[in-house]
């Protein structure tokens, strides 16, 4: 796959997946997971991201579905640093599934980007159709990324597939950190940063309408209500 292509599929159509361990997960090994070693309960433990996005109230569903509709399943959704945290969590067996983009996915399984090994997971589904959304002020004189060099921009939190897209698509336009003064900030820090100032721009990898964003944008006060000015990637 080149470059362009990538880009392509991670900041413009990229899905979240569910994820599990080829080694059967925590359901089988007994550390996060497992039976409560009478045969009966089965814990699942499934890995989510902040809790101002997406996967942490699809997280939460999904434990409930499984709460009503299995016998023996006790399910449980935990707050995490979302798709690279819990592509190591799951193959570690510390989470029996979780939440990741598919991007994130595919760099872990082949060893790359922020993965040095390669990690042994298998998508269980796809969840749903994810874009990245790029949010700044009227008053930043950003309207394309390039624009960014220099100025203090949220990238995600740590361990995010919003930071491994906020990498690509800074990196295509030959911007690293060191050209601007990264804040790795979740959704909903972003957001407050937003409103107070302290950033100038955010990056959200997410299916709309996150709780975080939906705040950002709709909020009376005006440095977040002009933030529904979208960045223009302007490809080259």
């Amino acid at each position: 796959m080149n470059r362009r292509t990538f880009l392509k599929s991670s900041a413009g159509i990229a899905a979240a997946a569910t994820l599990a361990g080829c080694s059967g997960g925590p359901a089988e090994s007994g550390n996060s997971g497992g039976s409560n070693g009478d045969g009966g309960t089965q814990f699942v433990t499934i890995g989510t991201g902040g809790t101002g996005g997406v996967y942490y109230p699809l997280g939460g569903g999904m434990a409930d579905i499984m709460n009503k509709n299995l016998d023996n399943v006790e399910a449980t959704a935990e707050s995490t640093g979302a798709s690279v945290e819990n592509c190591r969590l799951v193959a570690n067996d510390e989470m029996t599934m979780a939440l990741a983009l598919g991007n994130s996915v595919l760099l872990a399984v082949n060893g790359e980007g922020d993965f040095d090994n390669a990690l042994d997971l298998k998508a269980a589904f796809g969840a749903y159709q994810n874009s990245t959304q790029v949010v700044t002020t009227n008053d930043s004189n950003i309207e394309t990324i390039p624009d960014m060099a220099g100025k203090k921009i949220s990238v995600g939190a740590p361990g995010s597939g919003t930071e491994v897209i906020a990498k690509e698509l800074l990196n295509y336009f030959d911007i690293t950190y060191d050209d601007i003064d990264a804040q790795r900030l979740s959704f909903s820090e972003t957001a407050t940063a937003i409103q107070d100032g302290q950033v100038e721009a955010g990056f959200w990898s997410v299916a709309y309408p996150a709780s975080s964003y939906r705040t950002c944008s709709s909020t009376g006060r005006s440095s977040c209500s002009s933030a529904r000015r979208r960045v223009s990637p302007r490809v080259r």
